[in-house]
């Protein structure tokens, strides 16, 4: 019985066997549509690589036929791929997408080979193709020094602005773009055309039409390509506007050019540039209808003076027909927001006992205050005055300030210069065991002026902390201070400064 089962099962799979090798023997089951040969279209027939790198071979192929394989050989790269269709599908393939990669071997010595590919449909017609692989490839993107924001001012219906930015390829670099797609701006700069040059290193610098019709902030794209079609695309921003976005703003609360030069520092005062053509101000006014002008140049109303139109007080004016913005409230702080692109400003105030102060941790000047600094540890706890004032050494030299009656956040301090000299100092709580705690204001440019002087660092009982963190310039610390000083002239001198606002300024009186 068995052994009949297993001649039976023996006589079963040999007749299914030759049934399936006579189909696959038997062309003639296959018949011609058109009977051309095999269309072949590669991608390319150039492939730059290097050794230790995978190169691609892609191509497109078709046959109304039927494509029975594809072999790609190479005998001095070892290469003798036969991809079949038949065995890969269940059904004829009319068309199909080439996508075969290959390794360089690593002890490749040869600088070029050639891969010949063959196409065979099912009536046996065959097309060839070679691609020539040379080892010259370019595996290193480009690098591009990112151009710094471009302001432009928008006159006419268009534009025109200088770009420039530097790109370099280890290998040789194609060409340069520049783009802004809301815009509908492009531009490019060929490094050869001839291409008979290599440039390792290349600068766009062309002048560049922008359409005025919209304006606002935008993203400006660059991209670099090398020679081998490696890209590297960077962005900064361009921005159009019917005024310029000036990178420094002062109010000014005195009427004339000489009053605004007759100080060492504080007048007119720095404010905040928050944004493109978008400007912040904190000022106390200390009587009723102060008149302030916003000026972009520190010395001078001219050429540009920032002032309310004289038929719409709603809106900015940038002409000389400006009038003055009106603070009506005495003894007030005002919080002043401009925006030159829309010519508008707004305004609100707020009164002495809405102000905060940094030192504020439950301390009152002149008073005796305990020093909770590192308080886990009983040995640190001390007694200290709290009193500011200015010092050239340390806080045991502190010469006081004195406070104002009427805005407790404001403090007054004189001193007299007998010849010239260079000026530099702190302004400090006074402490008798010499401990730079607490709170501490420094200039950070002496010997710029404009700059004045700012709350920028304070130690609490809480830890170190920053004052006026919206403030725009750089922080510093105890450890790093410019005590560079600046220049005054012999005579009196008056500081004034708000521990509110963090800024002094020092005129001299006579």
């Amino acid at each position: 019985m068995r052994n009949e089962y297993l001649r039976k099962s023996l006589f079963c799979t040999i007749f299914l066997a030759g049934t399936f090798l006579t189909g696959c023997n038997d062309e003639n089951v296959y018949t011609d549509v058109d009977g051309q040969e095999p269309t072949l279209e590669l991608t390319t027939q150039h492939i730059r690589t290097l050794t230790g790198y995978d190169f691609k071979m892609s191509g497109k192929i078709s046959d109304k036929d039927g494509i029975r394989s594809i072999n790609l050989s190479c005998p001095d790269l070892y290469l003798d791929k036969t991809i079949d269709l038949l065995m890969l599908y269940p059904e004829i393939q009319y068309e199909y997408n080439l996508n075969y990669s290959f390794t360089i071997p690593e002890e490749n010595t040869k600088e070029s080979f050639n891969v010949k590919v063959t196409v065979t449909d099912l009536g046996g017609r065959t097309t060839e193709s070679e691609i020539l692989i040379t080892m010259d490839g370019d595996y290193t993107l480009p690098e591009l020094i990112k151009p710094d924001d471009v302001k432009i001012i928008a006159l006419g219906d268009y534009t025109t602005a200088k770009i420039e930015f530097t790109a370099t390829d280890d290998k040789g670099l194609d060409y340069l773009t520049v783009s802004v797609p809301e815009l509908e701006v492009n531009d490019t700069a060929y490094c050869d055309k001839n291409y008979e040059n290599v440039f390792l290193e290349y600068t766009f610098s062309k002048d560049v039409t922008f359409p005025s019709k919209n304006l606002g902030s935008f993203k400006m794209y660059t991209k670099a390509v090398d020679l081998l079609g490696n890209a590297v695309v960077d962005s900064c921003n361009i921005v159009l506007s019917l005024v310029e976005d000036y990178d420094k703003m002062y109010l000014a609360d005195v009427a004339t050019d000489e009053e605004l030069n007759s100080d060492v520092f504080g007048v007119p005062m720095l404010i905040d540039h928050i944004d493109v053509n978008k400007y912040r101000a904190r000022y106390y006014c200390s009587k009723a209808n102060t008149e302030i002008y916003f000026i972009p140049q520190r010395n001078s109303f001219n050429p540009v003076r920032i002032g309310v139109h004289k038929d719409d007080k709603s809106k900015l004016s940038l002409d000389s027909n400006s009038e003055p913005i009106v603070l009506e409230k005495e003894n007030m702080y005002y919080e002043i927001e401009l925006d030159l692109m829309e010519s508008t400003y707004t305004m609100r105030n707020y009164s002495v006992e809405e102000a905060d102060d940094p030192w504020a941790d439950g301390m009152v000047y002149g008073e005796e205050t305990l020093n909770k600094w590192n308080e886990p540890n009983p040995e640190l706890i001390a007694w200290m005055k709290f009193e500011f004032g200015w010092s050239r050494t340390n806080p045991t030299t502190v010469e006081p300030f004195t406070q104002d009656t009427t805005n407790p956040h404001l403090f007054y301090g004189e001193k007299t210069f007998t010849q010239n000299e260079y000026f530099n100092f702190m302004i400090h709580n006074y402490h008798t065991d010499n401990w730079w705690d607490f709170i501490s204001w420094y200039r950070y440019k002496h010997n710029d002026p404009e700059d004045g002087v700012y709350a920028r660092y304070s130690e609490t009982k809480y830890g170190t902390r920053y004052i006026n963190p919206d403030f725009s310039g750089p922080v510093v610390d105890a450890n790093n201070k410019d005590w560079t000083g600046f220049n005054v002239e012999a005579g009196t001198y008056k500081i004034y400064f708000d521990s509110h606002l963090g800024r002094a300024k020092l005129i001299k009186v006579n």
